[in-house]
């Protein structure tokens, strides 16, 4: 008798994001079972195109023959070594040099996590340490944005905007601050660019003002946010925001877990908008997902203002996990290639005409944004309608999620967006098919309201 996976994971799995209810109401959830390059496979049989790389995870895609070969050598030669505490292994030593040497030297230590929220963590911790061993411990405070997602810990949802998680759980850490967003596509603060000034960077100078430079110590902000629908910054932007850090001696934590490792054409996000954080929080396409990882890189001027004797934040487990540092050195010589990056610029021209072309004239499609292999399609909120039901932003979700798995087509779509990533080494014309999907949704989408007016 085949098990059915989908009952087995209900009555065996926590599931995040979803109600033990709802996936019994649907059947799900959906089982994945293998995978190969750019499609997925379900413990039924169902194929997919995955348009998200898992969630911005599998930049090299399913399957790649030199990730697993590092991965399985290294289960051979060495499979788990402690990596602190006055130890090391030397596949945390190789990847932490290859990690250094991408980024031109300008970052010139690594930690190693197990992941985007740990990663992001640790960052924020060693910012607070920075401070304190140079003699301010009272710069604490953590300014984020509203609008955005630095991961699952206390801390770190803290940070994120996501109320309905943290009132769940609360009480979150103190000492944590927001400003606004710079998305532009919908201004928090109605203004429209350029006469606007790029109000939103010299708001963090009046946050810190208002906090009290002396209380601050890192400012974080993801380049490109997707948890904000990819809200690509005016080009001015970052250069602000740089330059506003380093007048308060407020560190600058580039939280790069989604556009790192090649997603926007380079290493790092934030070499696009030509700037250089003070720490860098890394994870998902570290290993392209092959095994769990994350890295915390420090900029060469924290590293030597970090006293010699600092004993540092106590660490985990699994921090450089020889198996998993491994996966991601092999995952960087497939990915950090200038053929990779020229890709990817390629692809998000053509993903983006696509989508433009596809989408052009049909109603419920709102903004359109591309930034590398980053891209979100809004669905336009119903206008109201006296005596009329009018769906809301997650019940459309819901719809267009629905359609776009019935069609074979895997990715994500939450709070009225269209969120996509593919692997950096999928094929050209695999964009012309995702919005080809995506545009077939809509036109469903339509239909259905059409048909319930």
């Amino acid at each position: 008798m085949t098990l059915d996976y989908p009952a087995a994971a209900r009555a065996r799995i926590w599931q995040f994001g979803a109600s033990h209810r709802k996936l019994a109401q649907t059947g799900g959830p959906i089982v994945f079972d293998s995978a190969d390059g750019c499609y997925l496979m379900d413990s039924t049989g169902r194929r997919y195109i995955d348009a998200l790389s898992g969630v911005w995870v599998v930049n090299a895609g399913h399957g790649h023959p030199d990730i697993v070969k590092a991965m399985s050598a290294q289960a051979n030669r060495l499979g788990y070594a402690l990596s602190e505490e006055g130890f090391a292994n030397t596949a945390a030593v190789d990847l932490a040099r290859r990690l250094c040497d991408l980024v031109d030297g300008f970052y010139d230590r690594a930690y190693f996590t197990t992941g985007g929220s740990e990663s992001v963590e640790i960052a924020l911790r060693m910012a607070r340490l920075y401070h304190a061993a140079r003699g301010r411990p009272g710069k604490r405070t953590v300014i984020s944005r509203e609008g955005s997602y630095h991961g699952a810990t206390l801390f770190t949802l803290g940070l994120s905007s996501y109320d309905i998680f943290s009132q769940a759980i609360g009480p979150l850490p103190d000492g944590l601050s927001k400003t606004v967003h710079p998305t532009c596509a919908d201004c928090p603060l109605s203004l429209r660019y350029p006469e606007c000034g790029v109000l939103c960077a010299h708001e963090l100078a009046d946050t810190i003002e208002r906090l009290g430079p002396d209380t601050v110590a890192a400012f974080i902000a993801e380049p490109v946010s997707t948890s904000a629908g990819v809200a690509v910054p005016p080009p001015d932007y970052w250069p602000i925001i740089r330059d506003i850090c380093t007048r308060y001696d407020v560190l600058l934590v580039a939280d790069e877990v989604v556009t790192g490792i090649g997603r926007c054409g380079d290493v790092l996000a934030t070499r696009r908008f030509g700037i250089e954080a003070d720490i860098v929080a890394l994870a998902k396409a570290l290993t392209s997902g092959y095994a769990p990882l994350g890295a915390v890189l420090t900029h060469r001027d924290i590293t030597a203002g970090m006293p010699a004797n600092a004993m540092l934040i106590p660490g985990f487990t699994f921090t450089g996990h020889p198996v998993a540092c491994a996966a991601a050195s092999a995952n960087l010589d497939v990915l950090c290639r200038t053929e990779v990056y020229d890709g990817v610029h390629r692809k998000s021209a053509r993903l983006e005409k696509a989508l433009r072309n596809r989408l052009a004239g049909r109603p419920h499609v709102g903004g359109i944004r591309v930034f590398g292999l980053l891209a979100a399609i809004d669905i336009a909120p119903m206008p109201a309608v006296r005596r009329r039901r009018v769906p809301g932003a997650a019940e459309l979700s819901q719809l267009m999620s629905g359609w776009l798995l019935e069609s074979g087509l895997y990715t994500r779509v939450v709070e009225g967006c269209v969120q996509l990533g593919p692997p950096l080494l999928a094929p050209d014309e695999l964009m012309d098919t995702i919005a080809e999907h995506i545009g077939a949704a809509f036109d469903r989408l339509a239909e259905h309201l059409e048909g319930s007016g």
